[in-house]
């Protein structure tokens, strides 16, 4: 196959696309990535990709084609600047692209309007469209937005729905997804499939364990609102009579900085430690000494519905998790019986919760080598890049 890609975010921003591509072309077929201008997370655009350097690369094997684009910035103008011009210059683009591509393939994260581009080349050549939907719009603005401006939430729903509708094929991430798509947007059932996402699994064949004094929780990843971060914190500030733990965070996000703040204010600075965004190469140390990981998503919409791929990369370490959350991410907590989890944004019980692993460690036992297994079964890099291979197919079989 020659495949189209349009995702906003690639190499060396770290998402999952990176990895589908390369693999797609490992399994011989040719590949074109129309992205943007690295920003991701930081916000700024990197030296090496301004003032019209590197728009177009190759990194093994797949061809990388660069449109500029508003940098992400630290405010919510900004980044809404930022999705619509991705959106507007890769439009611009695939008007000059070759027209013998046989399918296109959007990894959809946010913003959902990267798929417009998409939508624009299926329409201009006739060819199948594959939306991953990584995240639902516009439920994740309602999660930075509250009740706040119902009119751009409505605007974003036509845009969504118009969008989604276009795709001939879309794979979803999390069993809670298609009761979404089909109600909120009218997608016909049978154009939804499930897609779970993969995690590294180089850390299975790894003994990531370590001796040390007390107790240490782990979360890892982006700091945004949809990782209900308050609910954490508040947990701990319910457990502040206790002195044998600390709760790490590795990442960084749009909570980052007030996330610092409350732990400064609260004198919470002994019992949570915010490493920050760390590279890669260092997670496994931090795997090593995490005796537990912690999850949180927002249950206040169907983004908390989500099966993040920190949860697979918690199970894939082989750490026992401790939750809060609903929908697919407490499905497969309890299907490979991996943890232990409360209700979405209750820190009462997410506290106890903590507590009960505190007094008694045992009850973890066996949960991070069940996790795992699951794992294993479900989650692998291979299983997946199989059945996203088979689904472009189909789409490129049915379309001649």
């Amino acid at each position: 196959m020659k495949v189209l890609v349009v995702c906003q975010y690639y190499w060396p921003e770290h998402f999952q696309v990176t990895d589908q591509c390369e693999e797609l072309v490992k399994r011989g077929h040719q590949v074109t990535v129309l992205t943007g201008l690295p920003n991701y997370p930081g916000g700024k655009i990197l030296d090496e990709y301004r003032h019209g350097k590197n728009r177009e690369q190759e990194r093994n094997g797949v061809r990388i084609i660069r449109v500029p684009l508003i940098e992400r910035g630290s405010n919510p103008i900004q980044l809404g600047l930022n999705y619509h011009s991705f959106a507007w210059s890769a439009s611009r683009m695939v008007s000059k692209l070759d027209d013998d591509f046989d399918v296109v393939f959007v990894p959809q994260t946010s913003p959902v309007t990267m798929v417009e581009p998409a939508v624009r080349y299926k329409r201009r050549h006739h060819v199948p469209l594959l939306v991953y939907c990584l995240d639902l719009w516009p439920e994740s603005m309602k999660v930075v937005l509250g009740n706040r401006l119902p009119s751009l939430i409505k605007f974003y729903g036509a845009i969504s729905k118009r969008l989604y509708g276009a795709a001939d094929l879309i794979a979803v991430q999390s069993p809670a997804f298609p009761e979404y798509l089909v109600g909120e947007h009218g997608l016909q059932v049978e154009k939804v499939v499930l897609l779970p996402q993969f995690a590294d699994s180089e850390y299975l064949a790894h003994e990531l364990t370590e001796h040390h004094e007390g107790f240490n929780f782990l979360v890892m990843g982006n700091m945004g609102r949809a990782q209900d971060i308050p609910v954490i914190l508040d947990a701990v500030e319910r457990m502040r009579a206790k002195t044998d733990f600390k709760v790490h965070f590795v990442g960084s996000g749009s909570c980052f900085n007030e996330t610092q703040e409350y732990v400064n204010r609260s004198g919470l600075d002994d019992r949570i430690i915010l490493h920050g965004a760390r590279p890669y190469e260092e997670m496994e140390s931090f795997y090593r000494m995490a005796d537990a990981c912690i999850l949180a998503l927002n249950g206040d919409s169907w983004v908390g519905t989500t099966v993040p791929s920190r949860l697979q990369g918690y199970m894939a370490a082989g750490k026992p998790v401790v939750a809060a959350v609903r929908g697919g991410a407490a499905t497969v907590i309890e299907k490979a019986d991996c943890g232990l989890v409360a209700p979405a944004g209750d820190s009462a019980t997410l506290a106890k919760l903590m507590d009960r692993v505190l007094e008694d460690r045992s009850v973890l036992d066996g949960k991070g080598e069940n996790g795992r297994s699951y794992f294993i079964r479900h989650f692998s890099k291979e299983t997946h890049m199989d059945a996203l291979e088979q689904m472009l197919e189909n789409l490129c079989k049915g379309a001649r």
